[in-house]
């Protein structure tokens, strides 16, 4: 909640598109629950992609936030440079609870996930996944 707090606390509304730049690591999953908790939608962007890629993935969905690990921190800051894209680093060693407002969960038909596949030519298309379509595979027993 701590994170969805603070993602609040920097703008993010119900139904934004937050950028996720990150290997897979903790942070990255603290980072789409807290997302999704916050209400808005998540956007994964691979490191490993060219930074023509990345560059057209954040004009498609208009982000003024890209959540990263510290150790992609820089790296990340090199591409968004002089794009009005603030990054903001998500380290769990670092992190403590601090007093903010309490995030609206995203409702169940509101989108959770886009995901740009990559294509050979022309511009990518992102695939919007509803909450909806996400919940059997969420349900845990």
């Amino acid at each position: 909640s701590h994170l969805a707090r603070q993602l609040l606390k920097k703008g993010i509304h119900p139904g934004d598109m937050v950028a996720l730049f990150f290997d897979r690591s903790a942070e990255a999953l603290l980072s789409v629950l807290a997302t999704l908790k916050a209400g808005a939608c998540c956007v994964p962007l691979n490191p490993e992609e060219p930074a023509v890629r990345m560059a057209e993935t954040l004009g498609l969905i208009q982000s003024g936030l890209i959540l990263t690990s510290p150790l992609l921190q820089g790296y990340c800051d090199s591409y968004i440079a002089g794009r009005g894209v603030e990054s903001f680093s998500v380290d769990l060693a670092t992190m403590s609870p601090a007093p903010a407002p309490e995030p609206s969960c995203a409702g169940i038909d509101d989108v959770c996930y886009v995901l740009f596949p990559r294509v050979s030519t022309g511009l990518s298309k992102g695939t919007l996944s509803k909450i909806q379509g996400c919940q059997p595979k969420l349900n845990v027993s």
